[in-house]
């Protein structure tokens, strides 16, 4: 009886965070009409804090389409918000290509389908030294990666990253 009392409590508080960051999130919505970047900001904060991630991306593309662009970024470096704006506009000098196989928003956003990488540095992609996976890994610490595509009236618009630097796979509850 105790342990399902702790479980029903657990629920509970998680209930309660989805909730203050489904409030945080709409307030913030409704106060930034012409900006989406205070509404991507908050999108990425509670996700990493509801999820337990290091550190989130939210990425912008179509299928059809031929690139990806990295529209926010949310890290636990404390990095201030120039430095965030700068190493966004680097990443997106150049293009990254809508390849499922060199990029995992590109696969979320291309299956319409959730993308859970248990350990990146497992993978195809940086076992055989291909950029991108080996930048994730060897410069920015990432292992766990769940990449969720988002949509809207017209199908597969983008996907949110969630990164953990150590080998923890997310848990249904965060996925969902």
């Amino acid at each position: 009886m105790h342990d399902t009392l702790a479980a029903t409590a657990d629920d509970l508080d998680a209930a309660r965070k989805r909730e203050a960051a489904t409030r945080e999130i709409l307030e913030v919505i409704s106060q930034s009409r012409d900006d989406e970047r205070p509404v991507f900001d908050a999108v990425l904060h509670s996700a990493a804090l509801l999820c337990g991630a290091d550190s989130a991306a939210l990425l912008l593309g179509r299928p059809d389409g031929p690139h990806l662009t990295l529209a926010a970024l949310k890290e636990s470096g404390g990095l201030s918000v120039a430095e965030l704006d700068r190493f966004i506009a680097e990443i997106n000098r150049v293009p990254m290509h809508m390849d499922p196989s060199l990029h995992v928003s590109a696969q979320a956003i291309c299956s319409g389908k959730v993308v859970h990488i248990a350990d990146v540095a497992q993978t195809e992609g940086y076992l055989s030294g291909e950029r991108t996976f080996r930048s994730m890994v060897d410069v920015q610490g990432i292992r766990t990666i769940l990449s969720v595509p988002l949509f809207d009236a017209e199908g597969t618009r983008g996907a949110i990253n969630l990164h953990r630097r150590e080998v923890r796979m997310f848990n249904d509850d965060q996925i969902a």
